[in-house]
């Protein structure tokens, strides 16, 4: 039965942490309140690590698997055991997936991503149910929260002002937002904004749920660029540029 190496980690480590070199990995060896953990990562490029978790009392395993070392996300198999060894559950991260990991960076790489810039590898699925009733319910917050203060800024607004001047001012206002947007973008935007279609149409007419992997490189300290992989077919689906705040 594995154990974790409790006179190790005592006799080597330095605030709360035991870090070392083995095969070319870096071991790192941690405890908290109910557990101890190994984490093991390889060496660049290679963004696959393991993580151990160990029962702080009995010191046997508790749970292991893999994941990616930038974002966290967990991949193949997670076991969890119980304090007899014994195993009580198994997560398959790879369930429904036809691309994972190992087969979604050729096309990566293929779009020319630089490895070294990738701050986020995450995957997720784009328009499922669950998704968009947490998003309706946020805006709904934010349009009543929107609506207040319009009444505000409305009562304190003198009454001789003319409609030329508000619309001026509507114009800066809209001119500010949009700066750093390109401007064919935007009008897209308006078109589908004054189609016709009532909010109700629009989520109906919601594109189905998509499988995919995003992965988020950084381009400068003010810039990242979000890339989505369908994780059914690999293939390029969309990118999103964003500024950091």
């Amino acid at each position: 039965m594995e154990k974790f190496d409790i006179f190790f980690y005592e006799q080597n480590y330095e605030d709360g942490i035991c870090r070392f070199e083995l095969d070319g990995q870096t071991v790192m060896m941690s405890e908290s309140d109910d557990r101890y953990t190994v984490q093991i990562e390889s060496a660049f490029p290679n963004m696959v690590c393991t993580m151990k978790h160990y029962y702080a009392d009995t010191l046997t395993l508790m749970l292991e698997g893999k994941y990616l070392k930038e974002g966290g996300c967990r991949i193949g198999i997670w076991t969890t055991y119980d304090k007899a060894g014994e195993v009580v559950e198994e997560t398959d991260y790879e369930k429904d997936w036809n691309v994972g990991w190992e087969a979604v960076l050729p096309f990566i790489i293929a779009e020319g991503i630089d490895l070294k810039h990738i701050i986020g590898i995450y995957r997720c699925i784009l328009n499922d149910e669950n998704e968009e009733k947490e998003t309706d319910q946020e805006n709904n917050g934010e349009d009543e929260l929107s609506g207040e203060k319009s009444k505000e800024e409305n009562g304190s607004k003198e009454e001789s002002k003319s409609e030329e001047i508000a619309e001026e001012e509507t114009e800066e206002e809209t001119e500010e937002e949009n700066e750093g947007f390109d401007e064919d973008e935007i009008i897209e935007e308006e078109e589908e904004v004054d189609d016709g279609m009532d909010v109700e149409t629009q989520i109906e007419r919601k594109p189905d749920p998509v499988k995919c992997w995003i992965i988020t490189v950084l381009l400068s300290q003010r810039l990242k660029v979000e890339h989505y992989f369908s994780g059914d077919t690999g293939e390029k689906l969309c990118e999103n540029y964003c500024f950091i705040e």
